[in-house]
């Protein structure tokens, strides 16, 4: 059975982490996935296609929706943290840097993906990667954690805009997942918070 078979479906962060694992299971279930990121290994090995993407960049989002023409859906995969993210050592530019990939890139892609499917007539889902970390905080992920809650306000308000266009948005809240990004948390369990852990 092949639940998505003919749907075509843009994935950012396709190249590792959860954007990969997310690309390979929506393959799985039948879809041409589009893998956005550096992302040609994952596209090559399920059959689907590999776009360059600079998720914060509005002609990026632009020049991908010129090429694929219609999807059906999107999911915002595509996330960073910093480096040292705590409210004492979290910089400027780091905080600006996360915001840009983690807000400034879901609005992007969400507002692109709305505009594709309205101007199609090609209603379709929006499925936004949050975290665990917009509900619950463990005092090493300011910028992360604040990116992501915002994430879910963004969602919610475009959910309310487009609902009546027959357009899904919804947010997604993974706990910690074995991925690039996380390795250096999960080395050391005992360091993360204990409401990090019972959420």
């Amino acid at each position: 059975m092949a639940p998505l078979r003919g749907k075509r479906i843009l994935v950012t962060g396709a190249g590792s982490g959860i954007g990969r694992a997310t690309a390979r299971l929506l393959a799985e279930d039948g879809a041409l996935v589009l893998c956005a990121d550096i992302a040609r290994e994952t596209a090559d090995a399920i059959g689907g296609e590999a776009y360059l993407l600079d998720v914060t960049d509005p002609d990026s989002w632009a020049r991908i929706f010129d090429a694929v023409e219609t999807i059906d859906g999107l999911v915002n995969c595509a996330g960073i943290e910093a480096p040292d993210d705590t409210v004492e050592q979290c910089t400027a530019q780091d905080w600006e840097r996360v915001m840009q990939v983690n807000l400034d890139g879901v609005f992007l892609g969400t507002q692109a993906a709305i505009k594709s499917m309205l101007d199609n007539g090609t209603p379709g889902s929006i499925v936004n990667i949050s975290s665990v970390l917009a509900i619950v905080g463990d005092g090493e992920t300011l910028a992360y954690g604040a990116s992501k809650a915002a994430v879910v306000g963004l969602t919610r308000s475009a959910a309310l805009a487009v609902a009546a266009n027959g357009i899904r948005c919804n947010t997604v809240h993974p706990a910690y997942i074995r991925t690039p990004m996380t390795e250096r948390w999960l080395e050391r369990p005992d360091d993360l918070g204990e409401a990090t852990l019972a959420a």
